[in-house]
């Protein structure tokens, strides 16, 4: 989960790492991280929306157990 604003203008690399060791990212939808990993189909966004964020954590959460 990274669910900061704080690197709202900057390249993350918190996301960058936990892809490097295969670790799937759930992030908020801001432009900067939208726009480098809107690809990647490891990272899934979520909208400026603590309720939506958390049933996005939920249901990989799910999806990761029932695999």
């Amino acid at each position: 989960m990274y669910p900061s604003l704080a690197d709202s203008f900057s390249f993350s690399l918190v996301i960058l790492e936990s892809l490097a060791v295969g670790t799937p990212v759930i992030s908020y939808n801001f432009f900067p991280i939208y726009s480098v990993y809107k690809n990647v189909p490891a990272v899934r966004f979520s909208p400026l929306d603590n309720t939506k964020f958390a049933e996005i954590v939920y249901s990989s959460l799910n999806d990761e157990f029932q695999n």
